[in-house]
């Protein structure tokens, strides 16, 4: 049995929280999208005697303040969904890893709005397989990309951005790659603080 916790298009909030979720409607919530930029609301599932799965708000993950500005519909297309499950099951480990929940700055873009923003062509947020994030309440980001790097989390790469922000993707075939970047266009292996000292 199948429920919507928020009206689709109702902004429920930018961190991922812990309540049932079910991967498997997505296609539902974008179908059902207004087009603003925020696709949908949180869905439920209630497995096998109610017992809760992790949870993840597809809203979060399309959700831009670039897109809402401009009026750019960031609603991904079909073969984006399985990528976007994956992330979302990702995203649930890390809330679990962290004992927090993220702030998610960005995740899906459309190809209109990652130009928008400056993001590279192969960009994975196109695919729908990326997203940036903050977890405050845990640390500051580099201790947070350390956190991840140092936990058995199946990633693909996990970069810290600037000091600012972490970038974590999720891939069929994941790298468990570590990076950083401070300079634009410069990245470095591994997990590293401005004077290049290693993190982790």
């Amino acid at each position: 049995m199948f429920k919507l916790c928020y009206p689709l298009g109702q902004e429920a909030g930018r961190s991922i929280h812990h309540s049932a979720v079910n991967l498997e409607q997505i296609e539902r919530a974008v179908a059902a999208s207004s087009g603003s930029g925020v696709a949908a609301g949180l869905i439920q599932a209630e497995g096998d005697g109610g017992a809760a799965l992790p949870s993840v708000s597809l809203e979060q993950l399309l959700y831009s303040e670039t897109a809402v500005r401009e009026g750019i519909a960031n609603a991904p297309p079909p073969e984006v969904l399985p990528n976007l499950r994956r992330l979302a099951r990702g995203l649930d480990r890390v809330v679990d890893l962290l004992g927090h929940p993220l702030e998610i700055s960005s995740g899906y873009r459309c190809e209109l709005l990652n130009r928008r923003v400056g993001g590279t062509p192969e960009s994975q947020h196109v695919l729908g397989s990326a997203a940036d994030f903050t977890c405050e309440p845990f640390g500051p980001p580099a201790d947070v990309a350390a956190a991840i790097a140092r936990s058995p989390i199946r990633f693909d790469q996990c970069i810290l951005e600037f000091g600012r922000w972490v970038h974590l993707s999720f891939a069929a075939r994941p790298r468990r790659r570590t990076l950083s970047i401070y300079s634009p266009g410069v990245y470095v292996e591994g997990l590293r603080g401005p004077d290049g000292r290693a993190l982790a």
